[in-house]
């Protein structure tokens, strides 16, 4: 008898110990061909850093992680530089194209070093080590390995994917509301942090630039990005985005919202960490301020 309940027990913890999944699933939807603008407006690049040993045994995953898409208008130019005591400095440049019958292409360099220049937006780049053009197929990672001796592999995977495709709201008036803000960039800078702004449309002075933006298509604007949960996303350019975020929801419900707006890199406040704001919700008084600043 206790040598059947033992046995029944050993059988139940070998079942419990291993994992099997099922999953079926079927769709009546028929396959469409995505168009290269559905593609660019829905690509997403996320690189991660993988350190192995000798014979390709995971030995860590770096916790730097990067996440690029592409702007309004050209190519996706990044360029990450990444340092660590256990490994070797890591500097690529890269850019990533669509073609308009939606060929993907990704240029990697691989620089001995990589560091901001004096000026705004400068790159100083040092000896090209290696470089590549790799035509993206089946939407495959890119594993570069960028490092390798006879004790561990540094690789870079670049993986591309499609972002969830979403019909963006037009909201127009509706206020953007702004409460205690953080403004940085993808270049890890902060453009200004703190304070509270509420108005259909909106200015924000700070140092590394200024912002104006509404939910409604005002004079001169474009539509720069989405608004969503608690932070606007913008994209001026394909190297360069932006993040508005608020302590409070900025919009409620899981869809995205349009955001129109303009940006001006050039004005910019005399001291670091300042913030300036301004509102409005007559767009005629609106770009009136705007033309007098």
């Amino acid at each position: 008898m206790y040598k059947l309940i033992f046995l029944s027990l050993l059988l139940v913890s070998i079942c419990q110990a291993q994992s099997e999944n099922t999953s079926i699933g079927r769709t009546d939807r028929r396959f469409e061909a995505i168009s290269a603008a559905d593609l660019r407006e829905r690509f997403v690049l996320n690189e991660e850093i993988f350190v192995t040993d000798k014979d390709g045994r995971l030995l860590d995953q770096s916790h730097e992680q990067r996440t690029w898409k592409f702007g309004k208008k050209g190519d996706l130019v990044a360029n990450w530089s990444f340092q660590s005591p256990d490994i070797k400095e890591l500097a690529l440049g890269q850019t990533w194209s669509i073609a308009d019958d939606g060929k993907i292409t990704a240029h990697i360099q691989q620089f001995s070093s990589l560091k901001r220049g004096q000026k705004e937006g400068q790159v100083i780049l040092g000896q090209l080590l290696r470089e590549e053009k790799i035509e993206v197929k089946d939407f495959a990672p890119i594993n570069w390995l960028a490092y390798a001796d006879d004790k561990q592999r540094v690789t870079v995977r670049l993986t591309p994917h499609l972002a969830e495709k979403k019909e963006l709201l037009q909201i127009d008036g509706l206020p953007i509301t702004l409460e205690n803000l953080l403004i940085y960039d993808n270049q890890g800078k902060v453009w200004a942090q703190g304070g509270s702004v509420d108005g259909r449309f909106i200015t924000l002075k700070t140092h590394m630039g200024w912002l104006a933006l509404s939910y409604s298509k005002f004079s001169g604007a474009s539509e720069l990005g989405t608004a969503a949960n608690d932070e606007i996303i913008l994209h001026p350019n394909s190297s360069l985005t932006i993040y508005v975020r608020s302590q409070n929801p900025v919009l409620i419900g899981k869809t995205p919202a349009k955001v129109y707006g303009l940006i001006d890199l050039n004005k910019k406040s005399d001291r670091t960490g300042s913030l300036s704001m301004s509102s409005s919700n007559e767009e005629k008084h609106f770009v009136k301020s705007m033309d007098e600043r």
